[in-house]
């Protein structure tokens, strides 16, 4: 999870090695979060930051829990179990922490995610963007009230895996200090279009600014929140990107 604060920057590497390589920040989705990023039990309540109980609280799996393996099929979306898949508990998911992997992919296209059918997608990788071998991506994803979460690519796979690392305890009969609160999935900076920031493409050691609290139904006193980063790379090299909270300690953590 990135800690963010009221309006977090995006940066992208400084001194790369392209001067001309340009990166469109394509979305920034909270995750479904969100994943991702990602509403935890239907129908949706609206996201709190006040301690109302116990839930949020994260667990480690000791050992990755594989809810699914297996090809898919363009479009369509996949009914994927976690409660009581495992090692996962029966009961008692609020939403999940996930590694999504498509295996040789032959084909470019988008791996979204969402815990009910009448959920927005939450856009979780894109995959075969002219790299060879796997393509991983962690993100986090609401439980539906079936213990389910529904997966889709965008086109035809033949391997596709998704891992359950951790997940948050459910949240309906309230949330503990400092509980994860997940909530239907919601885009809150674009720069492909303009939605919540300045519209265009970002090049090398540039950076931009976008509200986060109090944006799309976040409480205004939320202390952090989970964000789905996803990057088209229009330059055709490798960069990477760094959000960090507006004011605060940039930290080293990159996305490449």
């Amino acid at each position: 999870m990135q800690a963010a604060g009221p309006a977090p920057n995006i940066g992208t590497a400084s001194g790369a090695p392209d001067p001309q390589l340009g990166v469109v920040l394509a979305m920034v989705t909270l995750v479904a979060l969100l994943g991702s990023l990602l509403a935890v039990i239907s129908p949706p309540q609206a996201a709190h930051a006040e301690v109302t109980g116990t839930g949020g609280q994260y667990v480690p799996m000791p050992d990755n829990a594989r809810v699914f393996a297996g090809g898919t099929t363009a479009g369509v979306f996949k009914t994927v179990k976690v409660n009581g898949v495992d090692g996962l508990p029966a009961t008692g998911i609020g939403a999940v922490s996930v590694l999504v992997t498509v295996a040789d992919a032959a084909t470019q296209g988008q791996l979204v995610g969402r815990p009910n059918a009448a959920d927005p997608d939450t856009l979780l990788m894109i995959y075969g963007t002219g790299v060879t071998g796997n393509t991983s991506n962690t993100a986090l994803l609401a439980v539906g009230d079936d213990g389910s979460i529904r997966v889709r690519t965008g086109t035809t796979q033949a391997n596709v895996t998704v891992d359950v690392t951790g997940y948050y305890t459910s949240t309906q009969n309230g949330a503990g200090a400092g509980g994860f609160v997940p909530m239907s999935g919601t885009r809150i900076a674009n720069t492909v279009n303009g939605t919540g920031v300045r519209q265009g493409t970002l090049s090398g050691a540039s950076s931009i600014t976008f509200q986060v609290a109090g944006a799309n139904g976040i409480p205004a006193n939320a202390a952090a929140v989970a964000l789905g980063v996803i990057v088209q790379n229009t330059g055709g090299g490798a960069d990477w990107v760094r959000p960090y909270p507006t004011g605060g300690d940039k930290g080293s953590g990159v996305l490449n």
